[in-house]
Order: C-alpha cells, then sequence, then structure tokens
C-alpha cells in the first residue's frame, strides 16, 4: 500500500514540474499568458547587460496609477539612477576631453543611450516583437513591449535614460526590472525541491517494486 501510495505521489510531482516549465511566448494566447504572472521567468527573456539581469516587465509605468503594479519576484527590482548609468553609461561629459556642451549634443547623447537600451533587447532590429517578459510581471503588461515608447519617444520609466521627468514618470514609460546575479546562478526554490524529492522518491518504490 505504501508503495503504491509513494508511485502515485511521485506520478504526480512530476506531472506538475512539467506543466509548469515556461512555455514559449510566441505560443501563447493573451489569456493564457495571464497565467504566468510571478512565474519563474524563463532565460529566454533574460538579458544579461552591464553586470545585471535585466527584463522588459511591463509596458506602462511601473506603479503609475492606471497601469497596475509590476510584481516584484524571484530577485527583480526597479534599477537605481547608479545601476542604470553602470548598464548604460551616462553620456553627458562622458568623455572629459569632448564634454557636450550644447543641447544638440546632449539630446544626441540621450538618444544614443535609449537606442543602447533598445538594442539589448532587440538583437536583431527587425525583430518583433522584442524580448519581453512582461507576462511575468504584470496583468497590463500582458505581453506586450512597445519599442516606439521607449524610442524615440523616450519613454522610460524611474530612468535617468528617460528624455524628462515627464518622460520617466508617465504612464506611457516602459517599465525595465533587474537583478543582481548570484555567483553560482540562481537557487531552487524550496516548493521545486520538495517536487523533485517526491518524484524521485516515486522513481526508487517503482524501481524497488520491479525489482521485488
Amino acid at each position: 500500500m505504501f508503495k503504491h501510495m509513494l508511485l502515485g505521489l511521485g506520478a504526480a510531482s512530476l506531472l506538475v514540474v512539467v506543466t509548469a516549465l515556461p512555455v514559449q511566448a510566441a505560443h501563447m494566447t493573451p489569456e493564457q499568458a495571464l497565467l504566468f504572472l510571478g512565474d519563474v521567468v524563463p532565460k529566454e527573456v533574460i538579458v544579461k547587460h552591464g553586470g545585471f539581469e535585466w527584463v522588459w516587465a511591463n509596458s506602462c509605468g511601473g506603479n503609475q496609477e492606471g497601469c497596475g503594479d509590476v510584481l516584484l519576484h524571484h530577485g527583480f527590482d526597479f534599477p537605481d539612477v547608479d545601476q542604470w548609468n553602470a548598464s548604460f553609461p551616462y553620456l553627458n561629459g562622458f568623455d572629459p576631453l569632448n564634454p557636450l556642451n550644447t543641447s544638440q549634443q546632449i539630446d544626441q547623447a540621450q538618444q544614443a543611450r535609449l537606442l543602447a537600451l533598445i538594442s539589448v533587447f532587440t538583437p536583431d532590429k527587425s525583430a518583433v516583437p522584442p524580448i519581453c517578459a512582461s507576462m511575468y510581471f504584470s496583468l497590463e503588461g500582458n505581453s506586450h513591449c512597445d519599442v516606439n515608447d521607449v524610442s524615440p519617444g523616450g519613454f522610460v520609466w524611474g530612468s535617468p535614460l528617460a528624455l524628462s521627468e515627464f518622460h520617466s514618470g508617465n504612464s506611457n514609460a516602459e517599465t525595465f526590472l533587474l537583478r543582481v546575479p548570484t555567483p553560482n546562478g540562481s537557487v531552487p526554490e524550496p516548493s521545486s525541491l520538495l517536487l523533485l524529492g517526491a518524484g524521485l522518491l516515486g522513481l526508487a518504490a517503482w524501481r524497488w517494486k520491479h525489482a521485488a
């Protein structure tokens, strides 16, 4: 009786693990995309850049009224100014031998930063849509990321890359999150470890039964 219980538990655990694996966004309907809110973020939508792991988390301002709050999970958080500038160097006066003295030069530098941001998430310039993780962080985003809102629009939530304070705090702003990668990679969640252990226990019981 105990062996049958272990077999059932093992089979159910493995089924849960398999069905919980991330699905490619290209094959998901908007209704299906909503099911992944708060789920483990697949590697395919995580961009490593500037020493951090970045995700494009929402096509609306992070916690702007009417946008719906971005759900922070699995170590991802809003970047601070230092993290933005470390990943996309602040170009105004970046070269001490050729400081940016005119508004035109400053505008050109700002646009260059925006293009650098976009190029990270669209390695193929003709790719539509860009690398997008919004289905894992926002009900409002619903798997949609808009390149045109970032560049040349300049709408980036809470970022010094935005063209102005208005563009960085507006509901049109695109939201990006980052996390600092751990030295040994991601640590499995306790629930995942329990499921894996139960599955292995079930397989051991199955081998024991057939060997007897």
